[in-house]
């Protein structure tokens, strides 16, 4: 999975192609993104990975006496396609002759090809119907989707995450959706892909009885949430949920304004926009015209040098080394301290970060309860009898865990209990390899 994220640079691939039967070591570059290239750059859609999503749904609701699936698709259907005004990661399409440039609000767009599939890797679908609950399937369904950004802010991450599970609850009540038409909506892909290309948010589509854009659409959602949680009080609005609504308010809002650089420090999107637009402003054209959704370049050394430098920093601000990701290296700019004044000082809360130092290093190496604590001491028995033993390949998965050795019986351990944070086989393993050596 890591290598799928991984670039390298000219002096890297050289290193590799000469050094790697040598077992010498070559620098890479990670990045955190969902298109390994422009498919512009020879004419071929580029190569793809989703950032995944996963939600509990009370198994009820979906199937037996609960609403039904065509009911919870096309609730959620109008809601993810427009959802990439806050939840994109923004993205540089170039023409085959790299002679025009369009700024997308998202990438996941471009390369989704239908509305529900329960494939992840080829036929990538707005929906996912994969029916794998991965918790107590007697309890519960998961709401798997692909269809979002990989995001390097975590207020972008939250905020989509943290709205889409609040439009869950609302599903989840039986009676509350009952009134409101979301029905209409035709070919939800291509809409999702032009909304992604559109900066003027001008782009309509059917859906519900009237005519929308993302902007009227996500503001449909949010009255609804709003009076769901804020005036009927369906359910109780803790304060993460207050200031999601919030935020979600104060970003539309500034999208409908039209000022976008107040958004640049929290999202994505439009903090690439406002990096790239400051160095396509010196020739005068800008990414935001009304009227044209693509900038145009002529041919020459120095416009090609213009553009895929552009093409740089969209590549670049996905890179997660601190010291010189241009996601990292934005925020600690003064442009940016300045273009968080005015949203921070009404919600103050942005100020704070989601999770401390402390809470992230100790989400590195401690699980969580239940079952990832059985891969963990899985993980730990493996790496243990790794050099006595020979370790040939290890595998994990959500319920089996797998380890060939070079010596020994090969192990298979499994465990189909999402509370269970040990099972027998595995203890007896442990215990007879710690007082042996041996399995």
């Amino acid at each position: 999975l890591l290598l799928k994220n991984i670039s390298l640079d000219g002096s890297a691939k050289k290193i590799c192609a000469d050094k790697f039967n040598n077992n010498h070591y070559f620098p890479i570059r990670i990045y955190k993104n969902n298109l390994a290239a422009n498919k512009d750059f020879g004419g071929k859609m580029p190569i793809a990975w989703g950032s995944h999503e996963n939600y509990l749904i009370d198994a009820s609701y979906i199937a037996g006496a609960g609403v039904i699936y065509e009911k919870f698709e096309s609730v959620l259907l109008p809601f993810l396609i427009t959802r990439q005004i806050y939840g994109g990661a923004g993205w540089l399409e170039l023409d085959n002759k790299n002679s025009q440039l369009r700024f997308c609000l998202a990438q996941r767009p471009l390369v989704t090809t239908s509305v529900l599939s329960g494939a992840a890797t080829s036929n990538r679908a707005i929906i996912s119907t994969k029916n794998e609950p991965l918790a107590d399937g007697s309890r519960w369904r998961r709401l798997h989707l692909t269809m979002g950004d990989s995001n390097m802010s975590p207020i972008a991450l939250w905020l989509k995450i943290k709205i889409t599970s609040l439009l869950l609850d609302l599903f989840e009540d039986k009676n509350f959706l009952l009134p409101y038409d979301f029905s209409g909506l035709k070919d939800p892909v291509f809409h999702f892909r032009e909304i992604s290309g559109d900066l003027s948010f001008s782009h309509s589509f059917f859906w519900g009885g009237k005519t929308h854009t993302a902007l009227s659409t996500q503001k449909f959602y949010l009255e609804l949430i709003r009076k769901f949680f804020l005036e009927e009080q369906r359910k109780e609005a803790d304060e993460e949920t207050i200031n999601a609504i919030e935020l979600w308010g104060q970003a539309l809002s500034a999208v409908e304004n039209r000022k976008f650089e107040e958004l640049a420090p929290w999202f994505d999107n439009f903090a690439k926009l406002f990096i790239m637009q400051k160095t396509l402003s010196r020739t005068g054209r800008t990414f935001e015209d009304r009227k044209y959704k693509t900038v145009y370049f002529k041919k020459g050394k120095a416009e090609s040098d213009l553009l895929h430098y552009l093409k740089s920093i969209d590549f670049s601000y996905h890179r997660v080394n601190m010291n010189q990701g241009a996601y990292f290296v934005f925020q600690k700019s003064n442009a940016c301290e300045n273009l968080k004044t005015n949203l921070s000082e009404k919600l103050p809360f942005l100020i704070k970060d989601l999770a401390t130092k402390e809470n992230i290093e100790r989400a590195w190496w401690l699980p969580p309860a239940g079952r990832a604590k059985w891969r963990f001491e899985a993980t730990k028995f493996v790496e243990k009898a790794r050099d006595t033993l020979g370790l040939r390949l290890a595998r994990v998965d959500w319920t089996y865990f797998r380890a060939d050795f070079s010596d020994e019986a090969d192990l298979y351990f499994v465990n189909q209990n999402p509370y269970a944070e040990m099972t027998a086989d595995l203890e007896f393993y442990i215990s007879r390899f710690e007082r042996t050596g041996k399995v």
